[in-house]
């Protein structure tokens, strides 16, 4: 296509629109590509882009602006702000003050660790390990049954592995008792069963640790050691259950009394757990042929292309036995931290539940409020709110012709508030007389710009009731109504919730 010279004109006027050699009158020489040693830069200004020099003016007036607001700002004075909370200042007070932070402790039931074994003796300390430890055990003894239940079922040898960390952690837990019991001497004299238990389950863990799945021998000697620790346990675990046994060997102390009454607890449970594992590999002959006859039957499944059981995972591991001793110097060293933290954690609980309660009845007493009271404030304040809906239609005249340039509903916000009110029936209706103009008729109101319907003066409590419903679907809220109803509110739950 040819370009026309008034094409050709108009293009021109465009910077950049035509490549070079077009933007030149016909016969006119060749303009040099670049710039030359003769030529100037020339410096852009606002002209050349008119569009982006005005949005960067209103930009910069807008900055302006802000910048201005900011430094007139009023420092925020003293007290404003948000509210301090009741629970950080009263654990201030109380971690301020040696004296307070005592008495803190003992309002709150918070135990002092340090001194929680303060008055341990050698038989106290060694019965608290006899009872963790025993424990402890227990866990590590249903480890291991866990472990062999596995094997069994999904020939699976590589978890008898397992059986090795809790044979580690059963080791940690007769080290200790054996030492804790040549100080004790009343445990000595007192309970011979305690010393060939504790030898029972070193025994056990020793086989354990030396046990070698693959090997029938290796076996053999773990379920023979393990036999040990049933015939162990059984005498052992009936002491424990002998309050009166127990409870002489602290000689009547408090501390002493607490330990034989859960020792009772702990030599039932423990009963059990070896019969149970007792029972799980009793004889290795017997428990061989079932994991063979088990990977045998895996193996020929999987010739057949079948799939073979997907092995359950193995519990979780029972972790690492503490000692009284291990304790006692772990709150030595974080007793004081640990006492703040929990002060602290009981502390902001104690708030938090006295304000989650005060909210629950402010939302029982708002639901309330709404349903029963606030209808009779609704209807004292209406001619209010009708009068301050009318003013506020006829401020927003100027808004309203520009919505009604940009969209369909020429009335604008504030009369979606106005149409929430009932309409007056016994207004006299105007005739028809065929004006279809903008500005006709009786209920055209020249200060607002629309047409504004009469509405009821008063309203019955059942209209005063639908009212409010069309407000609270009404977009955005009626500000005035919100005002009418925060006010009222919050007088209602001073009075009948107070603070």
């Amino acid at each position: 296509m040819t370009l026309t010279d008034e094409m050709l004109t108009w293009i021109r006027g465009i910077s950049g629109a035509l490549p070079d050699g077009l933007d030149r009158p016909s016969g006119a020489a060749r303009k040099p590509a670049g710039p030359t040693l003769s030529s100037k830069a020339r410096t852009l200004t606002d002209k050349d882009f008119p569009t982006d020099a005005k949005h960067r003016k209103r930009a910069d007036e807008q900055a302006q602006r802000k910048g201005r607001e900011r430094a007139n700002a009023r420092p925020e004075a003293k007290g404003e702000g948000p509210p301090p909370d009741p629970a950080e200042e009263m654990i201030a007070e109380a971690l301020g003050d040696p004296q307070k932070r005592l008495i803190a402790l003992a309002q709150w039931k918070v135990p002092l660790y340090s001194e929680q074994f303060a008055n341990d003796t050698p038989e106290i300390q060694f019965l608290s390990d006899l009872e963790s430890g025993t424990n402890k055990a227990q866990e590590y003894f249903e480890y291991i049954n866990k472990a062999c239940e596995r094997a069994e079922k999904f020939g699976d040898l590589a978890a008898l592995e397992h059986v090795r960390d809790a044979a580690a952690g059963l080791k940690k837990i007769t080290s200790k008792l054996s030492g804790g019991l040549g100080k004790a001497a009343k445990v000595v004299e007192k309970a011979k069963q305690v010393g060939r238990w504790i030898v029972a389950v070193n025994r056990f863990a020793d086989a354990s640790q030396a046990m070698n799945p693959n090997n029938r021998k290796s076996v053999a000697r773990w379920v023979e050691s393990m036999q040990g620790l049933w015939d162990a346990t059984a005498p052992f675990a009936e002491w424990l259950q002998n309050r009166a046994a127990t409870a002489a060997i602290v000689g009547g102390s408090e501390a002493g009394a607490a330990l034989s009454a859960t020792m009772a607890i702990v030599g039932a449970q423990l009963f059990i757990g070896i019969k149970l594992l007792d029972a799980g590999v009793k004889a290795e002959s017997a428990y061989f042929d079932r994991l063979e006859q088990n990977m045998a039957e895996i193996d020929r499944q999987s010739g057949q292309g079948q799939v073979e059981p997907e092995a359950e995972p193995m519990p979780p591991f029972p972790g690492e036995w503490t000692s009284r001793e291990e304790a006692a110097q772990n709150a030595n060293a974080h007793g004081k931290d640990w006492e703040d933290s929990e002060l602290k954690i009981k502390i902001r609980a104690a708030e938090r539940s006295k304000r989650q309660a005060h909210e629950e009845k402010v939302y029982e007493a708002t639901k309330l409020f709404d349903a029963q009271e606030f209808p009779k404030v609704y209807i004292r304040h209406r001619p209010a709110l009708r009068a301050k809906i009318l003013a506020a239609m006829r401020k927003a005249r100027k808004k309203t012709v520009v919505i009604k340039e940009l969209h369909a509903d020429a009335r604008g916000t504030e009369s979606r508030w106005w149409d929430c009110l009932t309409p007056d029936g016994s207004a006299p209706t105007p005739a028809d007389t065929g004006d279809d103009s903008l500005t006709g008729g009786p209920f055209f109101d020249p200060q607002a710009g629309i047409y504004v319907y009469p509405v009821k003066a008063k309203v019955s409590a059942d209209e005063a009731a639908t009212e409010l419903a069309e407000f609270a679907r009404v977009r955005p809220p009626c500000p005035f109504l919100k005002t009418i109803h925060e006010t009222a509110l919050k007088a209602y739950l001073a009075k009948n919730i107070p603070d």
